[in-house]
């Protein structure tokens, strides 16, 4: 419904070029103006209306949950075509790897993923006895001590 309100959008948009550049008279940019104004004013009210179906999310991050529980297992009993696919859901920005440094890097981890192994590290942490989520929240704070002289 998106792209038929993008859609409407531009069709106003080259009603009133054509307007103003004199193809289309007042009454005929009245008529069709309004038309679609109309239109998108429906399209914008049933997306408003459109409530996220939470059985469909449940399912789909129950999904998720499996999939992030079993991964090791998961990517040895798949074929390489599944593989690349669960490689691409993890990092959906590629594998690259430095020629120059001979390393693998990931420009960029799934949102899920990243969240996992935040809370996994937050969690060994714990275990030992310290948390760093208290030291997470604090370096944004200068720490006291003497401040260096600034020239005026």
């Amino acid at each position: 419904m998106k792209k038929q309100v993008t859609q409407l959008n531009e069709k106003l948009e080259k009603l009133e070029k054509r307007f103003i550049d004199g193809e289309v008279n007042k009454e005929l940019f009245d008529k069709y103006s309004k038309k679609y104004e109309e239109e998108r004013k429906e399209l914008e009210q049933k997306l408003s209306s459109q409530t996220i179906n939470s059985s469909n999310l449940e399912k789909t991050v129950e999904k998720g949950m499996k999939i992030a529980e079993n991964l090791s297992q998961l990517w040895l009993s798949r074929d390489f075509d599944d593989k690349r696919k669960l490689q691409s859901l993890i990092f959906p920005d590629g594998i690259v790897y430095s020629k120059k440094t001979d390393r693998l890097r990931t420009p960029r981890v799934n949102s899920l993923f990243a969240e996992i192994r935040d809370l996994a590290r937050d969690s060994e942490e714990n275990k030992n006895g310290h948390s760093k989520k208290n030291d997470q929240n604090s370096r944004w704070v200068v720490p006291t001590g003497i401040e260096p002289v600034s020239k005026v």
